[in-house]
């Protein structure tokens, strides 16, 4: 799925779906040059394999990507957006890879999962949950070779109101702050 204000004669840029996004063996690739608004709950989307949601790809400096449900994949799960944030409301689960390029706010109601079953979860930006309920982190890397990381969060991880949980494999490897008003688990 492609938006984009270029040759479209005005199409604003966004991409927005209101149900299920699935495919049973194939790869979802999401691509709008503002904003990604995915409203499907519980589930907003399954990919077969892999999954890659970016916005803001005219570098305007606005390009959101909200997403309400679960995200869930076969493969891996990429999100670009600017860097205002990331909104997610569900859990993300990969079979494989979790990459999350940019600030991303978790705002589901109770209990959140980022999850890279088998392999490794990565978060370049932020994290802060900012609803009630615990943030659990997870990387499936089995391999311990240093600097390849089970979870790499490369800056701040916040829980407002609950606990914190950041487990893998392997390394666990941490780059900012850590800070919850409960249980932090490592």
């Amino acid at each position: 799925i492609v938006a984009s204000e270029q040759g479209t004669g005005g199409v604003t840029g966004n991409v927005t779906a209101k149900g299920l996004l699935e495919t049973t063996s194939g790869n979802i690739s999401i691509i709008a040059d503002d904003h990604i608004y995915l409203q499907a709950v519980p589930t907003s989307a399954r990919a077969g394999t892999n999954m890659t949601l970016t916005a803001d790809t005219d570098n305007g400096g606005v390009g959101d990507v909200d997403v309400e449900g679960d995200l869930l994949a076969g493969g891996s799960i990429d999100i670009y957006s600017s860097d205002s944030t990331t909104s997610l409301g569900g859990d993300v689960i990969a079979a494989v890879d979790v990459t999350l390029n940019n600030n991303t706010k978790l705002d589901g109601a109770g209990n959140q999962r980022m999850e890279a079953t088998s392999g490794k979860l990565t978060t370049k930006g932020t994290v802060h949950k900012t609803s009630p309920g615990n943030l659990n982190m997870f990387g499936g890397y089995n391999i311990d070779n240093w600097p390849t990381s089970s979870v790499w969060a490369q800056d701040d991880v916040t829980v407002d109101d609950g606990q914190l949980s950041i487990k893998g494999n392997a390394n666990v490897r941490l780059q900012g702050s850590l800070y919850s008003t409960g249980t932090m688990t490592l």
